[in-house]
């Protein structure tokens, strides 16, 4: 291989035309004079004829390069550190990708260089449509190579996707990914906390709206591999009561998912729960107003209710107040530490007092329309933080 490539692309320039123009007849008639093309680096960009063909979107020329091939030429990786297989993970081709893994399943477990991302992790990271051939990937890849930050990258990029079955699904083999960091230093627990379309509370409905999600039944055992292909469509394809039916399979899953991950929280260390962003996404869950996670989380490590944000040493309690999210003041009012929390100051000094008389550009969509129902509900902020602060 090495003296193809030092030889240059120039003797194969008429091959890879016939390979990007999909005329397989021009390109097997040059493969029987020059046998060592199949399996050579054909391009700038260091691509054989198989990565040539699957961009250029031609499954005949893929199977019938696949059944000349060698398995270990189906190994060779690309300028980008892409095997073919994960070139059909960022074009999304399934059949492809059935026509590859029948010839070679080991490729399921070769991970790019920079990041060492398998091709299932591949197509939900770097594909915007790979949900489709994501589920495909995700039914052939054994299950001990989605350990590590390969399966918490997975899951972080499942939870974005909206494939919460999918990342249900490997949190259940491995709940401990929970708190694994990922490829960008996130944890799947931190993204969960900060996705609004997985919490009810988020939910803006009028009242027929709100009507028919209360009617809405989703069973409790809800198979994690039959989520409507509906899900997949834009929202101008799908009715307005089918995307109510699939905003609270959402909430369903998501629920699932959140409790799953609070399972292993018990007994972690505080350092711990930083490594693993569990602090950073209480913190986000209630300066967002995700009252459902930040009341899962606080049931089994009710400790966190001390957590602050580290910038400026602000507690949840200020959090609350600074973005005026009233449904988690509600539900942290129960816990008998606020007393002592809310006589605590930041890290400039500043009391609950003087939170409350500042205002955070997200808490704008907290507020109520009007300038006077504005001003009333800003008295009522202050009086309930007064109240507290006498305390």
């Amino acid at each position: 291989m090495k003296n193809n490539e030092n030889s240059g692309f120039s003797q194969y320039l008429s091959f890879e035309k016939h390979i990007r123009k999909g005329d397989w007849d021009a390109a097997n008639q040059f493969i029987n004079s020059h046998t060592e093309a199949v399996s050579a680096r054909i391009s700038i960009l260091g691509s054989t004829a198989l990565h040539i063909a699957i961009f250029a979107g031609h499954l005949n020329i893929v199977e019938e390069l696949v059944k000349i091939m060698w398995e270990e030429s189906l190994k060779i990786k690309d300028i980008g550190d892409y095997t073919v297989l994960g070139c059909c993970a960022l074009v999304g081709n399934i059949q492809m990708a059935k026509c590859i893994i029948g010839r070679c399943r080991s490729l399921l477990s070769i991970g790019n260089r920079s990041e060492d991302l398998i091709p299932v992790v591949v197509a939900l990271t770097y594909n915007s449509n790979g949900i489709e051939i994501a589920r495909y990937l995700y039914s052939e890849t054994p299950i001990e190579h989605l350990k590590g930050i390969n399966g918490a990258m997975f899951i972080t990029r499942a939870i974005y996707s909206k494939a919460l079955d999918m990342a249900l699904d490997l949190l259940q083999h491995y709940p401990k990914l929970a708190i694994a960091r990922d490829c960008h230093g996130q944890s799947p627990v931190e993204v969960l906390a900060g996705i609004s379309f997985a919490y009810r509370s988020e939910s803006r409905f009028i009242f027929w709206q709100q009507w028919i999600y209360d009617s809405i039944c989703i069973s409790p055992a809800y198979a994690t591999n039959q989520i409507p292909i509906s899900l997949q469509k834009s929202e101008t394809e799908r009715s307005e009561i089918d995307q109510i039916y699939e905003l609270k399979l959402l909430h369903h899953l998501s629920n699932k998912l959140l409790l799953h991950m609070c399972e292993v929280l018990p007994g972690l260390s505080w350092e711990q729960l930083e490594n693993g962003m569990v602090i950073t996404a209480i913190i986000k869950a209630v300066t967002q107003g995700h009252v459902e996670f930040v009341s899962a989380v606080l049931n089994v490590c009710p400790e966190l209710i001390w957590c602050a944000e580290a910038s400026r040493n602000q507690n949840i309690f200020m959090l609350v107040v600074l973005h005026r999210q009233d449904e988690v003041f509600r539900h942290l009012y129960k816990y008998s530490a606020k007393n002592s929390i809310f006589g605590r100051a930041d890290g400039v000094g500043n009391s609950i007092l003087h939170i409350t008389a500042m205002f955070e550009p997200s808490a704008r969509r907290n507020t109520v329309p009007g300038a006077a129902f504005l001003m009333q509900r800003e008295v009522q902020w202050y009086k309930n933080s007064d109240s507290f602060g006498q305390r």
